[in-house]
């Protein structure tokens, strides 16, 4: 996950159920916030990488304004009946969503709500945990928000000119 976030060039990035702060050993303290349901994995977080942001975070607190976030499917999926309406909410002022897990039909339905509210996948990138692992079923799913085709279409006749 790591090095897929980082080559992305997101900006600030808010880790949603952080745990112990993997992913900040891949991006600088500025471009990193870590948020974590428990107390104490955000305490070893903090212990492990002092100079970046981990807080303690329950989604019903309401979200961080971010370009990016990142979210594990444990976080959205399982028997969450609102995935894509907890991921827009956290959304609603960032640009990229990355989602990490096990593919299911369940979260491409979620995917799929999530598109029709203006963000689109533009990259699936399959995972491998070692080279006996044979289970292609993980990913990270990115998926960025989209402009109006009348934008877009604006947007690409003012590049033209220029």
């Amino acid at each position: 996950l790591g090095p897929v976030v980082a080559g992305l060039g997101l900006g600030l990035v808010a880790e949603v159920g952080c745990g112990e702060g993997e992913l900040a050993n891949y991006l600088r303290p500025e471009d990193y916030l870590g948020l974590e349901a428990n107390p104490h994995k955000v305490l070893k977080a903090k212990e492990s990488h002092p100079s970046h942001d981990f807080r303690c975070f329950e989604a019903k607190m309401g979200f961080p304004g971010a370009r990016t976030f990142v979210f594990p499917l444990t976080f959205i999926g399982g028997e969450r009946a609102d995935a894509a309406a907890t991921l827009l909410r956290a959304t609603e002022r960032s640009h990229t969503i990355v989602v990490a897990g096990t593919r299911s039909d369940e979260m491409m339905s979620v995917f799929r709500q999530v598109e029709g509210k203006g963000f689109r996948v533009t990259s699936v990138h399959p995972m491998k945990f070692s080279p006996e692992a044979g289970d292609d079923s993980l990913s990270i799913v990115v998926l960025r928000r989209t402009f109006g085709s009348r934008l877009q279409r604006r947007i690409r006749r003012l590049m033209k000119i220029s």
